[in-house]
């Protein structure tokens, strides 16, 4: 409600030892990921790429502790190769771009997929990356898969044919489908 309503900017947990926080983490994960859509870049170039993200991140947030960033740096990059391979060569329709529509019953909607992907049969799969490392969906539990659920919703009301979602966890290398009933 502070944030969001009353636009009061919340108090951030400091951790003054943290190379990098996981939120951080995670937008660094996700800004690389667009990266691989729609284009050929080999593992070892998105690997290099993801070196240099990370270091232009620990040049820019100088960590108070720097003897841990070796470690955190090869963390970050063991995700990062874990990542890759979750981002099949498939054609992006849209990645993180803002889509919005309003439901028939007055609810304005909106978000940013990371993926919209076009599957082989021409229909489209919803795609959002987690970084972190609990599991916290469930498939076809529209509790833990609203998000997925309307940003299919809303790329129907936009003439897109949608067969499903998915929750790609790029710490883990899985993968789990969203339930899909938009209607």
């Amino acid at each position: 409600m502070l944030k969001r309503v009353l636009k009061v900017s919340e108090p951030e947990d400091e951790k003054p030892f943290e190379v990098i926080a996981a939120n951080t983490r995670g937008k660094l994960a996700h800004a690389l990921m667009e990266t691989t859509a729609n284009s050929d870049v080999s593992p070892e170039a998105f690997l290099k790429v993801s070196s240099e993200y990370f270091d232009r991140f620990i040049l820019e947030h100088p960590p108070l502790v720097p003897q841990k960033v070796a470690a955190e740096r090869e963390k970050f990059l063991d995700m990062m190769k874990t990542a890759y391979p979750m981002a099949p060569h498939r054609k992006v329709i849209l990645k993180e771009e803002e889509i919005h529509c309003e439901h028939e019953s007055g609810v304005k909607l909106h978000g940013f997929p990371d993926r919209v992907e076009e599957l082989d049969d021409g229909t489209c799969l919803v795609v959002d990356f987690k970084a972190g490392r609990d599991i916290k969906h469930t498939p076809d539990d529209i509790d833990t898969c609203l998000q997925i659920v309307l940003y299919a919703y809303i790329m129907e009301q936009k003439g897109y044919k949608i067969s499903g979602g998915e929750y790609r966890y790029i710490q883990r290398g899985r993968r789990y489908p969203a339930g899909m009933t938009t209607k």
